[in-house]
């Protein structure tokens, strides 16, 4: 039951990721990000943000956003199918 509820807690949080990415302006900085999202959002982003700004990516925040939407997906799928075997012998 734990698995399956945290697969679905893992989906809004990837869906709230990708529309970080929709909704970020081009070239966005740590402060448009920071009046824009929730702190638990912020933190993972600016994490990822901060090694791909040192590899010197282009717009570093937007692309953070994006991999960890895309990350969460198949994990958060994962996670609800063992989840419901779990459930459902």
């Amino acid at each position: 039951m734990f698995t399956l509820v945290l697969g679905i807690i893992l989906v809004v949080y990837g869906i709230v990721f990708i529309v970080a990415f929709l909704t970020l302006p081009e070239n966005s900085t740590r402060t448009t990000l920071e009046e824009v999202w929730p702190d638990s959002v912020i933190l993972m982003v600016l994490m990822l943000g901060w090694v791909l700004k040192r590899v010197r990516v282009n717009d570093p925040y937007r692309l953070a956003s994006l991999v960890l939407g895309i990350f969460m997906m198949p994990v958060s799928l994962r996670l609800i199918i063992t989840g419901l075997q779990q459930v459902l012998p």
